[in-house]
């Protein structure tokens, strides 16, 4: 997980880790929406800075949502043909009673 390591600064070896690396994107998303809503960019550059920011939160979440996928759904990693998993309420087992 090079870009986790490079931009939050932190070696995620558990999954509890991916939640501190998905911790750290969503306080940047809040606080860019917080400096974006009261409107101070005096120049081009903070737009600028502040899309840049967003571009990295958005490659860390679907670094660190890959990384899930690997570990919890074992989805393959560089197939072609990946399979599709199926996921959602129509995946619940309603016989089940378990208690």
């Amino acid at each position: 997980m090079p870009l986790t390591r490079l931009i939050v600064g932190m070696k995620p070896e558990t999954l509890e880790d991916l939640e501190t690396a998905m911790d750290w994107v969503h306080y940047q998303i809040t606080q860019l929406l917080a400096a974006g809503h009261t409107g101070q960019e005096s120049s081009y550059l903070d737009f600028e800075a502040k899309s840049f920011l967003a571009g990295l939160c958005d490659a860390i979440g679907m670094e660190v949502s890959d990384a899930i996928q690997i570990a919890a759904y074992g989805m393959p990693v560089g197939e072609p043909d990946t399979p599709i998993v199926e996921l959602g309420m129509g995946t619940m087992d309603t016989e089940n009673k378990a208690t």
